[in-house]
């Protein structure tokens, strides 16, 4: 019985967590300078499990470069490619580390085949909260 107890518990504790990562992105844009290839300003909006990568600040304002399904789990985001103008093909998934620190987030790649992605943003520049 005090076994089941503890494996129930880890379980809702696991699940807990999960949601509460999820909450962390949807309904949230952080903005920064990608290279794509040329460094302009872009925003990821994220929504419930789909992510907007959107050109800022420039005659491209609005322009949706990017459509991607994203995942969040414990400190790894998910990125797969559903649509938009990047060569990555769409069943190719990149995983970056994320880290939180002052209203700044830092995506720092673990794994990522499709280069331009890899590519677009580096690490030492932080996503600022916008929302």
């Amino acid at each position: 019985m005090k076994k089941t107890f503890k494996t129930i518990l880890s379980a809702v504790f696991v699940f807990v967590l999960s949601i509460n990562a999820k909450a962390q992105l949807a309904g949230t844009q952080w903005q920064a300078t990608i290279n794509i290839p040329m460094p302009v300003k872009a925003m990821f909006d994220f929504k419930a499990d789909t992510l907007f990568l959107i050109q800022v600040n420039s005659p491209d304002s609005g322009m949706v470069h990017e459509i991607m399904k994203y995942k969040f789990e414990n400190d790894t985001l998910s990125l797969q490619k559903i649509s938009g103008d990047s060569p990555c093909d769409n069943s190719s998934v990149g995983k970056y580390k994320v880290e939180f620190k002052d209203e700044k987030m830092f995506l720092i790649l673990i794994e990522d085949a499709c280069d331009a992605r890899a590519n677009a943003w580096p690490s030492d520049d932080p996503w600022v909260k916008v929302k």
